[in-house]
Formats: C-alpha cells, sequence, structure tokens
C-alpha cells in the first residue's frame, strides 16, 4: 500500500517509509564501519537507495520489499566500501611517505576519530579507537588487552548499540 502511495507522490507515506528503515540504514552504516562523523552523508545514501528500491520493486521478484531494499542497500554500501576504503589506502600511502621523510618527526601517532565519547566507559573507548580507527582485528585487540575474543565482540556490540541509540535519539 506504501509502495503505491509513494509511486502516485503522496510526501507523507514517503516520510513513513523513511522513517520504517531509518534502523536498517543505520545498522548497515554501523556494520561497513564507516566514518561516524559522516553517518549523515552514509544515511542519505541510504535514503537515495531506498527511492531507488521503491522505483525499481517489482511484486514479480518473489521477494518482499524489505529483503530487496536490503539487497539494494548493501550493493550500494558495498560500493562505498571500497570507495572508502581505496581512498582510506592512498591516503595512508601519501602519510606513510610523509614519515620516510620526517623519521626524526615524533608527531607521527595516528589520530583518533573524532566522536563525542560521552556515555562509552574507558574499556569501550579504547577498543573503539583500537577497532574503528586502528582497524585492528578482534584477536590483535583481545592479545593487546589481554581479554577473551568474546569480551571484545560483546564490548563492540555495546558500542554498536550505545551509539545506535544517540543517532536515532538526534535525529528524532
Amino acid at each position: 500500500m506504501l509502495l503505491y502511495l509513494i509511486r502516485n507522490h503522496n510526501e507523507e507515506a514517503l516520510e513513513i517509509m523513511f522513517k520504517k528503515y531509518e534502523g536498517l540504514i543505520y545498522s548497515k552504516i554501523l556494520k561497513y564501519r564507516f566514518p561516524l562523523n559522516a553517518i549523515e552523508d552514509y544515511l542519505q545514501e541510504g535514503r537515495m537507495a531506498l527511492l531507488k528500491a521503491i522505483e525499481t520493486y517489482q511484486e514479480s521478484y518473489e521477494k518482499t520489499f524489505t529483503r530487496y531494499f536490503e539487497l539494494v542497500l548493501q550493493n550500494r554500501f558495498n560500493t562505498l566500501y571500497k570507495e572508502v576504503k581505496k581512498y582510506h589506502n592512498s591516503i595512508v600511502l601519501v602519510e606513510n611517505e610523509e614519515i620516510d621523510k620526517n623519521k626524526d618527526n615524533q608527531n607521527n601517532e595516528k589520530m583518533e576519530i573524532s566522536y563525542d565519547a560521552e556515555g562509552l566507559s574507558e574499556l569501550e573507548k579504547t577498543i573503539f579507537n583500537l577497532y574503528y580507527t586502528n582497524n585492528c582485528s578482534i584477536e590483535d585487540i583481545a592479545e593487546t588487552l589481554k581479554m577473551a575474543p568474546k569480551q571484545v565482540y560483546n564490548t563492540i556490540y555495546r558500542i554498536k548499540i550505545k551509539l545506535q541509540k544517540r543517532l536515532v535519539k538526534n535525529n528524532k
């Protein structure tokens, strides 16, 4: 019914659809570990993917609209992830060249992602930086912090939940 209304240019139905799938879009943003300072950009990309799914969905696909949208969104975020990774790798190459030129420079520490750490424990902040900023594996984090990998997984899960709640709260 919503699809029919949206295709007939009902703005209210479109807003309802955006609200309905906002949580799914946020969960995908967190899954792909996109930079947190660009959440709004990726939310917008998710909305554009939703519009594309609305335009192209056909009931003959024998899939629910939600599943179809999830596939469209995943394809879009896969593309964005590859672009971000390629961009990040090119930045790392430039940084490495600069570091080689200035080996005596003591200010070559990795920059941390700027984010609002309110509500995160010290352990969560540490794991956030290791996992999201430094791209350390679960096993490396567990070894570094002398924890079980399961504890690291649980901490990352808590971080995601806290950040997701904050994002949803801030966008209301």
